[in-house]
């Protein structure tokens, strides 16, 4: 099946602050000393096949002590999700018993999206994983 194209339109105003970093194949950096009225729009054509994602059951899970420095610290713990409180054992409950690898994954994902949603309403900054 062929690429679908689809043009997006973005936009957004804010007052204040800003710092702006966008990463496509490179970087750019804007700092909008306070205050200023800044207003960003971006437009892109987005291309994709229309396909869901390639499912690759076989994929292993590796140990930490082998995964490439560079992708450690998307391990690392983060303030919104509390490693040192009963999350972890709850993530175990849940989704140990499943084969390692793929499995647990697509297990967590299914656990996720059947048990959570995002709304901008009640959505904060600080709401860590625990909350949710």
């Amino acid at each position: 099946m062929g690429l679908k194209r689809k043009r997006e339109s973005l936009g957004g105003e804010t007052y204040g602050a800003a710092l702006m970093l966008i990463r496509v194949g490179y970087d750019m950096a804007f700092h909008f000393p306070e205050p200023t009225a800044v207003v960003l729009r971006n437009e892109a054509i987005v291309e994709d096949t229309g396909q869901p994602d390639p499912q690759v059951w076989d994929t292993p899970q590796h140990n930490v002590q082998d995964v490439a420095d560079d992708v450690l610290r998307f391990l690392l713990a983060s303030r919104y999700c509390e490693v040192d409180s009963e999350l972890p054992e709850l993530a175990w409950t849940l989704c140990g018993r499943t084969r390692s690898g793929w499995p647990r994954v697509q297990a967590i994902g299914v656990f996720v999206h059947q048990h959570r949603r995002f709304d901008y309403m009640v959505g904060r900054a600080n709401r860590t994983a625990l909350e949710t």
